[in-house]
């Protein structure tokens, strides 16, 4: 787009003679080139961007550089959001945004895998990682952050005129702005519990986040929620329709019944889906994807589909079978999650139950000693170790964990592989290892960066 153009729809008057042609707009002097117009939100980068080629930027603060061409706002936070809204096509395809404690990552990969199922172009932003699917092909781009920053999604949003845009809306991300312009068709509200205080600071105000999402929602559009959560009337409003969903109960609902350990059987209305899917946190998640297809008149024959055909989330849940044991590789990194998954496995009969978890450092310290305790009133033996300790020392960050404990079941060993590999050897028959809090993010292992499931994958063939 030529710059002239450009700023003139923005009401910024410049010489028509400018002949420079604009391909992106960015705050990341890394993104910059000749084609790029640079937003100057922090001078600390100015001189990156410079040097990078970039002939035009726009600041609130005087820059002294002849070689570029500089535009002067007064508001340059608020010209950052005009001018991406601008910029990129963000209207296209119907948006669902999905927000919650747990289960985001499930629900929105469910729905995006059963939207497949019916060769709908579509967009999913998760936690693990954002795709496209369009004509039938997948592409993945990789992002840090549950919800990337707003520049990303922006940019993602122009790629293709989609048919349905999924998008895992974290606390963080809908309170830095990341989904700042972005109008909902359907928000998706799962569940509340004590997580990321240590951003929050209160329950409320990590409430508060959540009820963000629901204020992009369109007028007249749909407001989903999760019937059972006791924060649900909060999302009520006479700017959208409201429903529910739950188990048994609300306005679209599910019912299932255990069928062993890694199954269960999911019945919607009078069809019926065998899923690896288990617990009823994940129930509240399909019943979530099969009110979200109802309300859209799609058939829900394709969630049977989906289900049916084995559909797991890599890192929730991961269950593998070895020398008749059973090691389960889960994300869990929440009080609630973690809870749940402890809840879960303790109504079936193991010899002997390892852990072995860590906490996230420059996190939530509160949540620590909860793991302590949860995690050694459950297992025979837990092994406390690394969880992406950040700038925190692990020693310090496990000290927290088990501070307050009276029961001394419990080792450290700071490597994370090493806790893998020393929980592997110690399984005998029919035991039960969980391994808990990194799923499929990679950790560091002496020289090399692995997930739980390379480690895991590795010390077995190693035994073999």
């Amino acid at each position: 787009m030529k710059l002239y153009n450009f700023l003139n729809k923005l009401n910024i008057m410049i010489n028509e003679n400018v002949k420079l042609d604009i391909l992106n707009i960015t705050s990341d002097s890394r993104k910059c080139d000749e084609n790029s117009l640079y937003i100057n939100l922090n001078n600390n980068y100015l001189k990156n961007a410079i040097d990078n080629g970039v002939r035009v930027i726009v600041s609130e603060n005087y820059i002294d550089c002849s070689n570029v061409i500089v535009i002067y706002v007064k508001d340059i936070k608020c010209f950052y959001y005009r001018a991406l809204k601008t910029f990129y096509n963000i209207a296209n395809g119907f948006k669902i945004g999905v927000t919650g404690t747990c289960g985001k990552t499930t629900t929105v990969t469910l729905l995006y895998e059963t939207f497949k199922n019916i060769n709908k172009n579509l967009l999913l932003i998760s936690s693990n990682g954002n795709y496209t699917y369009i004509n039938g092909i997948e592409n993945y781009y990789k992002t840090s952050n549950t919800t990337p920053d707003i520049e990303t999604i922006y940019e993602l949003l122009n790629i293709y005129p989609y048919d349905y845009v999924i998008i895992e809306a974290s606390s963080q991300g809908l309170m830095n702005n990341r989904l700042k312009g972005i109008v909902f068709d359907m928000c998706v509200f799962l569940n509340l519990s004590s997580d990321h205080l240590d951003y929050h600071k209160t329950l409320s105000n990590y409430l508060n986040a959540k009820l963000e999402l629901f204020n992009n929602l369109k007028n007249n559009g749909i407001g989903l929620v999760n019937y059972h959560n006791k924060f649900k009337s909060l999302f009520l409003s006479d700017k959208y329709d409201t429903y529910t969903f739950g188990i048994n109960e609300g306005d679209y609902y599910i019912s299932y019944e255990k069928v062993d350990f890694e199954t269960m059987k999911i019945k919607l209305e009078d069809k019926y889906a065998l899923t690896y899917l288990v617990g009823d946190y994940n129930a509240e998640n399909i019943s979530a994807v099969n009110a979200i297809l109802s309300l859209l008149n799609i058939d829900t024959n394709y969630l049977i589909k989906c289900l049916n055909n084995g559909f797991i989330v890599d890192g929730r849940f991961n269950v593998i079978s070895y020398k008749e044991n059973k090691i389960i590789i889960d994300f869990a990194h929440t009080e609630k999650e973690v809870e749940r998954l402890l809840n879960y496995v303790n109504d079936y009969k193991f010899n002997n139950r390892y852990i072995i978890i860590g906490s996230g450092g420059d996190r939530d310290r509160s949540k620590r000693p909860v793991f302590g305790f949860l995690t050694t009133s459950f297992a025979d033996l837990v092994i406390f170790t690394e969880d992406n300790s950040r700038s925190e020392d692990t020693v310090d960050i496990i000290n927290d964990m088990t501070i307050c404990l009276n029961k001394n079941n419990y080792s450290c060993i700071l490597n994370r592989y090493d806790a893998i590999k020393y929980g592997i050897n110690l399984l005998g028959k029919n035991d039960v290892l969980l391994i808990i809090g990194k799923g499929i993010d990679k950790t560091k292992c002496y020289d090399r960066y692995l997930s739980d499931f390379e480690i895991v994958k590795e010390v077995i063939n190693n035994d073999n």
